[in-house]
């Protein structure tokens, strides 16, 4: 079983929830999980894949930049989420934390 994950930016709470119920779906997921993801902006979803060479949830539902991103990496290196972001904003550092895991759908 590999990990999977998709970061669903710029999408509300039953749209990520939809995304969720999909995956939830697919006979070879296991263990789904979901968070508000670090910016704020949208929500990031983990999960166990039977399948090693099937990528067809990140295809049709990641982020297309980190996808795209991530085909020039060494799969070891791709698939990650992030727990804070931190940026710069008027001369102050932002600190932004992702929220807790929750399993499946609520």
């Amino acid at each position: 079983m590999r990990r999977v994950t998709l970061d669903l930016d710029g999408v509300g709470y039953q749209e990520a929830m939809r995304v969720i119920r999909l995956v939830m779906r697919c006979e070879h997921s296991r263990d789904v999980r979901f968070r508000d993801s670090a910016g704020c902006n949208g929500f990031h979803i983990w999960f166990r894949c039977s399948l090693d060479s099937c990528d067809a949830c990140r295809m049709v539902f990641d982020d297309p930049g980190r996808w795209d991103l991530d085909l020039d990496r060494p799969r070891v290196t791709g698939d990650v989420l992030w727990d804070v972001k931190v940026y710069r904003k008027a001369g102050h550092m932002i600190r932004l934390e992702a929220g807790d895991w929750h399993e499946g759908v609520e």
